[in-house]
């Protein structure tokens, strides 16, 4: 179903399923999901790995070759700065782009939920080492898988499917068999199945989170109280109304390529959150203060950052590539906002100009003698102040 409207029919059922997920299932529904889809994510790209490596006799160097042959440039295939959809700015927006997607992913806070409901530290190291084992594993697959489809479908027609190369899996599934046999048709139908369960458990992941957010942060106790409703009720009420918001951008903007919001959700998280994360574990001085200031200071700048990079404007692959007001060079902004974070948040906390004006103007006045009855007073009430 090519069509625009088939195609948005689609997403807003698919958009209803994950809110009735979301909002029957809680984090460990979700968390039983992700475990299932794990294994079978995995197996599904191993299968598919090997069926192609089959065909060029299990040989990984013809299989590279072949990839290499079909591909849109194969003297620069292996060659980094092919990939367009990004802009330049050579080793600093590489290292921007490696701080944003491995700071930013693990910052995120479906991710930080997950972790945090675990019974106790060991408990939760254990979880990260496993998560980390297997996330290791499926991005090689992923690679793996990626070569193959190059060698077997070719970049040509994977990009005539989908210009960002999603649907290479699926290309690859329909011709690692042959064809009209039940196993190709089995093939495909596990492919489809594994990507809309990463789909589903992602979307339902972080729905989950801001409805935890919106239940605890913005009603509170004293919100519920006063509704008379549960907190239980309240965060499916806010399942609800999250989707249907979302529902209505989504069909609002689905002629756009939104594929920016990722990348700004994950520059977000690694500018507001990963400095926040730090400074609260091994910073006793850090407060209040250096908070807000790093999570407002943060924000704004990540948000300014974004809006003036390429990835909105100036290139043809941005949200708005007839327009060109590209001011930043780089396609993300984390190598300038999360280090210009973790300053906001000293300086918030610290205060530098104050110490400067306390030397410059010290405060005149009798010194108390030591051990008068109120010495000890005044001097827990300097340290409260200090």
């Amino acid at each position: 179903m090519p069509s625009e409207r088939a195609q948005v029919v689609c997403t807003v059922l698919m958009g209803f399923l994950v809110t009735c997920f979301a909002g029957v299932a809680d984090l460990r529904g979700t968390s039983f999901v992700q475990v299932v889809k794990v294994p079978v994510a995995l197996a599904t790209l191993a299968a598919v790995t090997l069926l192609a490596l089959r065909a060029f006799d299990w040989s990984p160097g013809s299989l590279l070759t072949a990839a290499m042959d079909k591909s849109v440039s194969p003297g620069g295939y292996l060659s980094p700065g092919l990939w367009e959809h990004s802009a330049g700015g050579g080793p600093l927006g590489t290292l921007s782009d490696h701080i944003v997607v491995v700071l930013g992913t693990a910052m995120m806070p479906h991710l930080l939920l997950r972790v945090s409901a675990g019974r106790d530290v060991p408990a939760a190291r254990r979880s990260l080492s496993v998560a980390v084992v297997l996330t290791g594993l499926f991005y090689l697959l992923l690679i793996t898988t990626g070569f193959a489809a190059a060698a077997v479908v070719g970049s040509g027609r994977i990009g005539a499917v989908d210009v960002k190369g999603q649907g290479a899996p699926l290309l690859l599934a329909s011709e690692v068999l042959p064809h009209h046999s039940t196993g190709r048709v089995v093939l495909i139908t596990l492919v489809a199945c594994v990507a809309f369960l990463a789909v589903l458990t992602a979307v339902a992941s972080v729905t989950f989170a801001a409805a935890v957010s919106v239940t605890r942060d913005l009603l509170g106790r004293k919100g519920r109280a006063r509704i008379g409703i549960g907190e239980p009720a309240v965060l499916r009420l806010s399942v609800v109304a999250l989707c249907a918001v979302s529902l209505l951008l989504t069909t609002a903007v689905h002629r756009y390529p939104i594929e920016f919001l990722l990348t700004f959700s994950l520059s977000l998280a690694a500018t507001c959150v990963f400095p926040a994360v730090v400074y609260s574990f091994l910073w006793t001085g850090f407060n209040r203060d250096g908070l807000l200031w790093l999570v407002y200071g943060g924000l704004s700048l990540c948000a300014l950052l974004t809006l003036a990079s390429p990835a909105v404007s100036g290139t043809k692959y941005a949200l708005l590539p007839e327009q060109d007001f590209n001011l930043f060079p780089l396609h993300t902004p984390g190598l300038v906002s999360v280090p210009a974070a973790f300053l906001l948040g000293w300086l918030g906390s610290a205060r530098p100009w104050e110490r400067t004006t306390r030397h410059r103007h010290p405060a005149w006045g009798p010194t108390p003698v030591r051990n008068a009855p109120g010495a000890r007073i005044d001097s827990a009430k300097d340290a409260v102040r200090g």
